[in-house]
């Protein structure tokens, strides 16, 4: 039988919450990059991008929360993966768009993108997939706006290796 230690300090809290505020919750999560393992980042759209009406524009992220090996350096719409970290990826990314938007996830190497709608009720799109990625692979979220005017929107994505 083997044993796992556990090292935990604090409560334990889900990560929830308004993407579009400073959650210390998961920002505190976000920090925590003591542990070895752990290879990625998360950052956040906290002024509002207006994007235009009837194109894809990419969504550029303005504040680190957290990045262990040079992924983006805010401003930057495109965040790389750098050489030596080739792994598998989990995404979250959730972006305010309103009710007549939506996201997608680009990936240099993938020839589609990754499309989520913004919900009806909340304005809220969001994508959470997990993706082999490789050095130099650059993954964008871009917003279409498909209403009569711009939109201004704010949001978060986090990118965390989860296996080799």
């Amino acid at each position: 039988m083997s044993t796992l230690n556990v090292k935990v300090s604090g409560v334990w809290t889900p990560i929830a919450g308004d993407v579009n505020a400073s959650n210390p919750v998961n920002d505190s999560i976000a920090k925590n990059t003591n542990d070895l393992l752990r290879v990625g980042g998360t950052w956040r759209r906290n002024a509002t991008q207006s994007i235009p009406i009837t194109t894809f524009t990419a969504v550029t992220w303005d504040t680190e929360i957290a990045d262990t090996n040079g992924f983006l350096t805010p401003p930057n719409a495109n965040i790389f993966i750098p050489t030596g970290y080739d792994a598998v990826y989990a995404i979250s990314c959730s972006v305010q768009v309103g009710a007549n938007a939506m996201v997608r996830l680009v990936v240099t190497g993938f020839a589609d993108g990754i499309t989520a709608a913004g919900d009806f009720a909340t304005g809220l799109a969001q994508i959470c997939v997990t993706l082999p990625l490789v050095a130099g692979n650059a993954i964008s979220a871009q917003v279409y706006n498909n209403t009569a005017a711009a939109i201004n929107v704010t949001g978060r994505i986090d990118i965390w290796k989860v296996s080799n």
